[in-house]
């Protein structure tokens, strides 16, 4: 049986595909943006932490560099 946060991570899980694609193609956006993006283009709302835990799950974290951009790295 799935636990709560399981049944919850399905949503955004659902959109992995095109969100890991988003990131690839575009490496700087930001969480707000791909969140933003999932609200626009898919009717999806979440918050920016919802899809930094899906980054983290697929082995990708989001770091401010020093020049204030935010990089994926694997």
């Amino acid at each position: 049986m799935l636990g709560e946060w399981d049944k919850r991570s399905r949503r955004i899980e659902a959109h992995a595909e095109v969100i890991l694609a988003l990131v690839e193609d575009t490496p700087d956006i930001t969480l707000a943006e791909i969140a933003a993006y999932l609200d626009d283009a898919h009717r999806l709302r979440v918050v920016q932490s919802t899809v930094w835990r899906l980054l983290a799950r697929h082995g990708l974290t989001f770091k401010k560099n020093r020049a204030r951009q935010r990089t994926a790295a694997g």
